[in-house]
C-alpha cells in the first residue's frame, strides 16, 4: 500500500513539473521585432517588378480562419529586405534568432506569427552555453523545417545575398546545424561565390558578431514567390533540357512519413485517374533530383494537401488539383504558389458533414485543429472525374 502511494506521489510530482514548465515557458519566452534592433535606413529592400497580383477569386473560396486575411482583391508581396545586425544569438536546436539583451525571440525570423513556447525553446534561451562566431554570417533555416518550408520559406532567403554590396564582401558564412537532402542538392547551385557553409553543433548557442538578416519572401499561409526569385531559381536549379510536359501525376500519401491525410478510398480514386492517363507516385521513395525531373515534365498534378505539392515549383503552366479532407481550404499555400507560377489551380473539398464549428469534434477525438486537419478522409470520385473531364 505504501509503495502504491509513493508511485502516485511521484506521478503527481512529474505532472506538476510539466505543468510548471509550461507556465514558465509562457511567461519567460518573449518576442521582439527586428525593427527595434536596427535603423530602418540601413535596410536593403528588394524592388520587385510585379509587387501585386489580382486574386479576386479568393472572395468565393472558403479559407480557414488563419488564412482569411489573404482573401483580398489582390495579393501584395511582403516587405522583402536584408539588414546587418550585431551580436545576435543563434540557437541551432530550434533554429531561433534571439536578441542579445534581453534575450528574446526575433519574431521576424519565424515564417508564422506564432511564437514557439515549449520546454526545449525555454532551455535554448536560458540554459545553453554560448560560443562566438566572428566575421559576417547569415542564417537561412527557421524553426519550421518540413519540405514545404525548406523550399518556400527558407532557401529563398538566400536570394537576398545576391545584392551587389554583399558581393564585395570577402566572405559570408552560411550557418547551418544540419543539411537536409534538399539543402544538399540546392545550396551549391544558389549560394554566392564568396559564401561558404559552416556547420555548427546543436547543443550550444552562438553569438554572431555580424549577421546579415534576410527576410522571408512570402507571407504566412501563402506560397506566392516573387517573379525575380523564381527566375533566379529556374536559372540555377532547373534541368538544362527542354520540357516534355507529358507527366500526369497523382501524389499518393500512403507512404508519407507522418501517416497523415490519407485518402481512404485511394484505390477507387486511382481507378478513375488511371483512365485519364495518370500514374501514381510515392515521393518519399524518390530523390530530390528524381522529383524535380518528374515535375519538370508535368502536365497535370493531383494530390491531397501536403508538402509533395511544393514540387509544382519545377513545373511550367500546368493544371493543379488539390484535394482537402475538410469542407474548407485549410491552408491556401499551393493556391498562391500556383498563382505565382502561372499554373491553373483547382481544388476539391470534402463532402463529409464535418466542419470546424461542428460540436461533434470532441466526441470523435478531433478536438484540436491539427488532428482535424490531418485526419484521413474519403474523396468524392465522381467530382474528380467531372473536373478532369472539363480540364483535359
Amino acid at each position: 500500500m505504501e509503495r502504491s502511494n509513493q508511485k502516485s506521489t511521484g506521478k503527481i510530482t512529474i505532472k506538476k513539473m510539466k505543468k510548471l514548465t509550461k507556465i514558465l515557458s509562457r511567461l519567460l519566452i518573449q518576442k521582439t521585432k527586428i525593427e527595434y534592433l536596427y535603423k530602418k535606413s540601413s535596410a536593403k529592400h528588394l524592388i520587385c517588378e510585379n509587387y501585386s497580383r489580382p486574386t479576386p477569386e479568393t472572395a468565393e473560396m472558403n479559407f480557414w480562419l488563419d488564412a482569411q486575411y489573404l482573401q483580398q482583391p489582390e495579393y501584395r508581396l511582403p516587405d522583402i529586405y536584408s539588414v546587418t545586425l550585431e551580436n545576435v544569438i543563434y540557437s541551432p536546436r530550434n533554429n531561433l534568432l534571439l536578441s542579445n539583451f534581453p534575450c528574446q525571440i526575433i519574431a521576424d525570423s519565424l515564417p508564422t506569427p506564432y511564437i514557439p513556447k515549449n520546454p526545449t525553446v525555454l532551455a535554448d534561451i536560458y540554459l545553453r552555453k554560448t560560443a562566438k562566431i566572428s566575421g559576417i554570417c547569415t542564417v537561412f533555416v527557421s524553426y519550421y523545417q518540413d519540405f514545404y518550408h525548406q523550399i518556400i520559406d527558407n532557401i529563398p532567403r538566400l536570394y537576398l545575398l545576391q545584392n551587389e554590396e554583399y558581393a564585395k564582401l570577402e566572405s559570408i558564412q552560411i550557418i547551418c546545424p544540419r543539411l537536409t537532402p534538399f539543402y544538399e542538392f540546392v545550396l551549391p547551385k544558389i549560394i554566392p561565390e564568396n559564401a561558404r557553409i559552416i556547420m555548427v553543433e546543436e547543443h550550444k548557442n552562438y553569438r554572431l558578431e555580424k549577421l546579415i538578416f534576410t527576410s522571408f519572401l512570402t507571407k504566412f499561409n501563402s506560397g506566392f514567390l516573387p517573379k525575380e526569385y523564381l527566375s533566379f531559381f529556374a536559372q540555377k536549379v532547373y534541368p538544362e533540357r527542354p520540357r516534355k510536359k507529358q507527366n500526369r501525376i497523382f501524389i499518393s500519401r500512403q507512404k508519407a512519413a507522418n501517416g497523415k491525410r490519407n485518402i481512404l478510398n485511394e484505390e477507387e480514386l486511382f481507378e478513375i485517374l488511371r483512365k485519364f492517363g495518370f500514374q501514381k507516385y510515392f515521393l518519399e521513395e524518390m530523390t530530390i533530383r528524381e522529383q524535380m525531373d518528374l515535375f519538370y515534365d508535368a502536365e497535370i498534378v493531383v494530390g491531397a494537401h501536403g508538402a509533395g505539392l511544393t514540387n509544382i515549383i519545377y513545373s511550367d503552366k500546368i493544371n493543379v488539383i488539390e484535394i482537402f479532407g475538410t469542407k474548407f481550404i485549410w491552408a491556401p499555400n499551393f493556391y498562391f504558389l500556383a498563382k505565382s507560377m502561372n499554373h491553373n489551380y483547382y481544388y476539391l473539398c470534402s463532402d463529409e458533414n464535418l466542419d470546424y464549428n461542428d460540436p461533434n469534434l470532441w466526441q470523435i477525438k478531433l478536438s484540436t485543429y491539427h488532428r482535424f486537419k490531418d485526419r484521413d478522409f474519403m474523396v468524392n470520385v465522381s467530382k474528380v472525374k467531372e473536373l478532369l473531364s472539363s480540364i483535359l
